[in-house]
């Protein structure tokens, strides 16, 4: 590995690309507070996770006028249920949980100019790299893995390690955000633990099939989004799809003969990070007014 000469330093440093740290980045550069956003992939999620915006969610997204453009993809969730269980994909249903009220802004009693949508991550996260891109104070490298953090009581400073050729940058920051989600390296380097018990594990399979003959009468229950997009329809398949079990039995027998894209542990977790805290004085970065037209 080689070590990049040059050395970057900015107000904020934010480990994670994905919906927490992109929205992070954004709404720094609104108020002026320049950002790096480091993600080690090369690209956004390909996984049609994290597949709701409630909300209070939307409402940040109207205020960054991104409300319409993710309004354009969602899936349109009127009449379906939120969950099925079923012993295969054409079988009885056994159980059926609703959606809960999404919220309808034309509605006098309804609190909020804005409601929830139904947008995966794969299609929500390329919306939030464009905004990243119009925002002057916002810089996004993908690729990029965090390491090497020296807290000290004036800021942080990291290691960044470009992963296509192994060249190093070093950077100095005033904060340090770690949007690196549950499983956070930044938490585990910095030894904040965490407190609670495990609930369950189970293997996400996302693959590309044919599901008609396998889901029967239910087949139309994948409706493309309010816009018509095509692509975002796929997504919602592929959401279908990925907690379904691949096997046979559960496509009531001869299996589905499709792709497997991607397989991925997962575990459901109750717990909650240990405070920590570091002894450096409370001081904010400096804000600049921005003034609305």
């Amino acid at each position: 590995m080689t070590t990049n000469s040059h050395r970057e330093r900015v107000p904020v440093l934010i480990v994670g690309g994905g919906p927490v740290g992109l929205i992070a980045a954004v709404l720094l550069a609104r108020h002026g507070v320049r950002s790096l956003v480091a993600e080690r992939h090369g690209g956004t999620s390909i996984l049609p996770r994290a597949f709701g915006s409630n909300v209070r969610t939307m409402e940040i997204f109207r205020v960054l006028g991104l409300e319409e453009a993710i309004q354009a993809v969602e899936v349109d969730v009127r009449g379906l249920p939120l969950l099925l269980a079923m012993r295969t994909l054409n079988g009885p249903v056994l159980e059926s949980v609703p959606f809960q009220n999404t919220g309808d802004p034309d509605d006098p009693a309804w609190p909020s100019p804005t409601r929830t949508i139904f947008c995966a991550q794969d299609v929500l996260d390329p919306i939030l790299v464009e905004a990243v891109d119009r925002a002057e104070l916002a810089e996004l490298w993908f690729g990029t893995e965090v390491g090497g953090l020296r807290p000290d009581p004036a800021g942080v400073t990291a290691e960044l390690t470009d992963r296509r050729d192994g060249t190093r940058a070093v950077v100095r920051a005033d904060y340090l955000i770690a949007a690196d989600g549950a499983s956070s390296s930044v938490r585990e380097a910095l030894g904040i633990g965490m407190t609670g018990h495990d609930i369950s594990a189970e293997m996400n399979v996302l693959f590309e099939a044919d599901l008609s003959r396998a889901l029967g009468a239910k087949r139309d229950s994948g409706r493309p989004g309010r816009g018509g997009n095509g692509g975002h329809g796929r997504s919602f398949r592929k959401a279908e799809a990925i907690v379904m079990e691949v096997t046979p039995s559960g496509c009531g027998g001869g299996g589905l003969g499709g792709k497997v894209r991607n397989t991925q542990p997962r575990q459901s977790k109750k717990r909650t990070a240990v405070a920590a805290r570091l002894a450096r004085p409370a001081r904010p970065p400096r804000l600049r007014a921005r003034r609305d037209r």
